[in-house]
């Protein structure tokens, strides 16, 4: 975690993240911006410098967490009116059932313990309550995040692990030392299937479930397994670009 702190210490690093929570077209934003209208009190796990929370059209309640605290400050800054928490997603300040709404976009990649991240969000949510996920799905088996140094053909033929009870069992990957580039602060590679199952262990019921084939990027390498995933076709469903996932507690 030291070192990705690094990273999120720099106005660089936010400049690139305050254009990607302006996006109002991604399948996760939509459904974050719907939810929020009529949710009582909303959390942001991993907020950044607030952009996106600050952008949602609410009566509610609205509160960010970030473990950096040159995030806060520059949020601080930028939307005087919005309240925003230094603290660890893995453990949050918050009492039993505080909130009604809670979403993490693109934050738990870039966790040590993934597994504490999502307790911690069920914890908090009320009964009722709804969770957004939004995430790289780097984990699939025909995909690998930029600081991975598994061979693509190696992991594609590999059994995909399964996930215990406690354990997501992600593949964990060190960032490089040098320049930040887009998930060059990638710690887990997170894999829709095993999320869903973990999700439901918690206690979670699913109510919706993607991997977003539609917002992949053209590939002639990724090509087959798009036309498989987008038919429907076994597991090839679960192997597109991202995580996309709304759970109710």
């Amino acid at each position: 975690m030291t070192k990705v702190l690094g990273y999120w210490e720099k106005d660089e690093y936010y400049k690139v993240s305050e254009e990607a929570s302006r996006n109002k077209t991604h399948p996760a934003v939509v459904a974050i911006n719907e939810f929020a209208k009529n949710a009582k009190k909303i959390l942001d796990m991993g907020c950044g410098d607030g952009t996106r929370l600050a952008s949602l059209e609410t009566q509610g309640e609205k509160l960010g967490v970030d473990v950096s605290d040159f995030a806060i400050q520059r949020g601080e800054k930028k939307y005087r009116n919005l309240k925003l928490i230094r603290g660890d997603v893995a453990n949050l300040p918050f009492k039993d059932k505080s909130f009604d709404f809670v979403y993490s976009m693109f934050v738990i990649e870039h966790v040590e313990s993934p597994e504490k991240v999502l307790k911690e969000a069920f914890r908090i949510l009320a009964k009722g309550g709804t969770l957004i996920l939004a995430a790289p799905n780097y984990g699939a088996p025909n995909r690998r995040s930029p600081n991975s140094r598994e061979g693509r053909l190696s992991k594609l033929f590999k059994r995909v692990r399964g996930v215990g009870r406690n354990s997501l069992n992600w593949t964990k990957v060190t960032p490089p030392e040098g320049e930040y580039f887009i998930d060059v602060d990638t710690l887990v590679e997170p894999y829709i299937v095993s999320l869903l199952k973990y999700l439901k262990n918690l206690g979670f019921k699913i109510v919706k479930a993607s991997s977003l084939w539609e917002t992949d990027e053209f590939s002639l390498k990724q090509l087959p397994f798009k036309i498989l995933g987008r038919l429907g076709i076994n597991s090839f469903v679960w192997w597109g670009p991202q995580i996309f996932i709304i759970a109710k507690k």
